[in-house]
């Protein structure tokens, strides 16, 4: 986890990793996340297009603001949470973040082994497979609850990841030496 935390890669690569473990989602549903996803009233990020076909709704948390603070400081005006490292007015390239997670990483690990990474901390953590299947958007494993269950869930979700986020942060703490600048 602190390898991942502190990757050594451009800023917007560094972020995409941070915000795929804290939310456990697909890497191109965080590749492609845009600032009009945001309902900052309600605090919640919705990806509308998902590969299972239903959209994702979860809450913005605290270390979840921080990633998107220090993207939108540091490319105001970009419409896209991780721009392009050529110019903030794509989004960074799908070939380009998977190149730099190899480099990163001698090849050890690939985006959705972030995902993996996730499902089993909360599954270590005591979240119950239902509530961790609600924050990674699956499909479900079945059962009548899922056939029943039409509510965003929003507040149950975070309690999940504000657990999840401060194991990380114990974790990913602190940054690693080699990494760490003057």
């Amino acid at each position: 986890l602190r390898q991942a935390w502190w990757l050594d890669a451009p800023i917007q690569v560094r972020a995409l990793v941070r915000w795929c473990l804290l939310t456990g989602c697909r890497r191109d549903e965080a590749r492609m996340a845009s600032w009009a996803q945001f309902d900052p009233e309600c605090a919640v990020w919705t990806v509308e297009t998902t590969k299972g076909g239903r959209p994702l709704v979860l809450p913005v948390t605290a270390p979840m603001l921080a990633v998107l603070e220090e993207m939108r400081a540091t490319f105001p005006g970009s419409p896209h949470c991780f721009p392009a490292t050529t110019g903030p007015l794509k989004p960074i390239p799908r070939g380009s973040t998977d190149y730099i997670l190899r480099q990163a990483t001698g090849g050890a690990w690939m985006w959705h082994t972030l995902r993996h990474t996730v499902e089993s901390h909360l599954a270590e953590l005591d979240v119950g497979a239902e509530v961790r299947d609600l924050i990674l958007n699956h499909v479900g494993r079945g059962g009548v609850g899922e056939r029943y269950r039409h509510g965003r869930q929003i507040d149950t979700k975070r309690k999940a990841l504000e657990c999840w986020h401060q194991f990380l942060s114990k974790a990913a703490s602190p940054r690693p030496a080699e990494n760490q600048t003057g």
